[in-house]
Formats: C-alpha cells, structure tokens, sequence
C-alpha cells in the first residue's frame, strides 16, 4: 500500500498536438551562420520570435528615428555595462547614433567600477559601500 493516493486521470481531456496553435514552430527557429556572416545576416538569423523579434523591432525604430534625424534615447538597467556592452554603447554614441545614455545606479556603480578597477561584480551589494571606502582611503585595489 502506498502512501500516495493515486491520481484519478478518467476526466483528463486530450487533444491532438496537430490541432493545438504552437508559439514555436522549426520555420521560425534560428539559423546557423556561415563564418564570413555579417550583422545583417545575424539579425535575420535570429528566431522569430519573442525577445529576438523584439530587437529587430526596436533596430527598426532607431534606424528610422535615425534617417528622420530624431534623438536615440537609450534608457537601460546595470545588464548592459556589467555585461561588457560598454564598448558598442560608446561606439554608438561617438558615432551619433545614440543621443543620450541614460542607466540606473547600479548601471553607474558597475560603470565606475570598470573604469577604476578595469572588473566589476555580477551583483553591486557592498559595492558602493567598497567604492567610497576605496575613494576615502586612497586605496585603488
């Protein structure tokens, strides 16, 4: 005898998967790249699909803001810098792509940390508190 009651499954309903709408399908998974692709090639390599059609979507606005000369705001978390994007985000910005930068703290505390130290934390807690120690003392471990 069991300690588990058995599961009563007789008003279970079943329905067949090929009359079921699916959200993802092979036609719309990503694509592997040839070596000599460039981004354009990445981009449409990209699934289909959620956060992948989100960034298609949003390269498509910026480039139209771009060609009716309107500001590129970017407005981003910490991910971005602790993640090593900085490098694309200056490129963008010296080469007028992006008008304005704008990030939260943590997304300036990773910031300072990889311009004083040259590495920062996945997580800041104790960072700035680091930070202004460092500062105070003099310190540049």
């Amino acid at each position: 005898m069991s300690k588990y009651t058995k599961i009563n499954l007789s008003k279970i309903k079943t329905y067949s998967i090929r009359s079921r709408k699916s959200k993802t399908q092979i036609k719309d998974f990503g694509k592997r790249l040839e070596p000599d692709s460039d981004v354009y090639r990445f981009l449409e390599s990209l699934p289909k699909y959620l956060k992948a059609e989100d960034l298609k979507s949003l390269l498509d606005l910026m480039v139209k803001a771009k060609v009716k000369k309107k500001p590129i705001i970017l407005m981003l978390g910490a991910h971005p810098i602790k993640c090593g994007l900085s490098p694309v985000l200056i490129d963008l910005m010296e080469e007028g792509f992006v008008t304005l930068l704008s990030t939260n703290g943590a997304g300036a505390i990773h910031d300072v940390e990889i311009a004083l130290w040259g590495k920062t934390d996945r997580s800041y807690a104790g960072g700035l508190c680091n930070l202004i120690i460092h500062q105070w003392s003099g310190s540049n471990s």
